[in-house]
């Protein structure tokens, strides 16, 4: 995970070694407008109550799935292969199961084929939670250096119909014969490589953090801060009295959405406040 758009946190939903807590921000490559060019010998930025998601997640073990709970992708004619799956973990509204099975000899028949009784793969249990923070990122590369005045955390329940448009964020993601991209090039050739690792119990910490930046790449992909919420090219600097200038605010009431035909999957994150340049202590 990038240290650009993510931080380490204390987890809310699980606890123990397997446990691993990741504070989602987007940095200051979710602020519209833009940094000016403006003030360079201020070399930190700092976001107030910036709205963020919090993904806990905990390895499991020997979790099995439904096959309408995974969504395979491939081709019947190639050796790149992965299922992905998703369901509620067992007596929570706030936590799903996910498994990620490499197809090592490719796909058929909408599986994997079964020349293995044993796929490679890697199972866990993810939760989600909205919360604001304050955050302090260096202005030369971006990579955020602190976090501050959080709130609590608040769990996101997840329902049905949210598990659905969370799959089939995927289903664009991850689907590379319909976008037109070479195999070796696609998202799934980075876990396809690695299936001997994940076969292995002593997984690269590398590939681990591979598989829960995928987890949480939808709620980054489709925030309303990102590139493709056109409303933010309309937002204009505001004159301030400190800095010359400033104020320039977040896009005003922030939400996580993924819009999926009549479906959507929300999760309010607050009202995004203001930015400003501060000089280091």
């Amino acid at each position: 995970m990038s240290p650009v758009i993510t931080t380490r946190s204390d987890p809310a939903g699980c606890q123990g070694d397997d446990c691993t807590s990741y504070l989602v921000t987007g940095g200051l490559e979710s602020l519209t407008p833009w940094l000016p060019e403006t003030h360079s010998t201020y070399s930190q930025v700092r976001v107030n109550d910036m709205p963020s998601v919090q993904m806990d997640v905990e390895i499991s073990r020997n979790d099995t799935f439904l096959q309408d709970e995974c969504d395979v992708f491939g081709a019947e004619n190639l050796t790149i292969g992965m299922k992905l799956c998703i369901a509620m973990a067992p007596g929570s509204s706030g936590s799903l199961r996910v498994g990620l099975f490499i197809c090592s000899v490719g796909i058929g028949e909408h599986d994997c084929l079964p020349v293995d009784p044993f796929f490679p793969n890697m199972t866990v249990h993810s939760s989600f939670f909205t919360r604001q923070v304050t955050i302090v990122a260096s202005r030369s590369n971006y990579s955020i250096v602190s976090v501050g005045d959080k709130t609590d955390p608040a769990p996101y329940n997840w329902e049905a119909r949210d598990i659905d448009a969370y799959r089939t964020a995927f289903r664009w993601l991850l689907n590379y014969t319909a976008a037109g991209i070479p195999a070796p090039s696609s998202t799934i050739e980075i876990f396809y490589t690695a299936r001997n690792q994940l076969s292995s119990r002593s997984t690269s910490g590398i590939l681990t953090q591979n598989v829960h930046g995928l987890l949480v790449f939808p709620f980054w992909l489709f925030n309303v801060n990102n590139w493709g919420n056109t409303e933010a090219y309309n937002l204009r600097m505001q004159a301030s009295p400190r800095f010359g200038f400033g104020g320039a605010s977040l896009i005003g009431l922030s939400w996580v959405v993924l819009s999926v035909g009549i479906d959507f999957l929300c999760i309010g994150l607050g009202k995004g406040e203001t930015w400003s340049v501060e000089r280091p202590e």
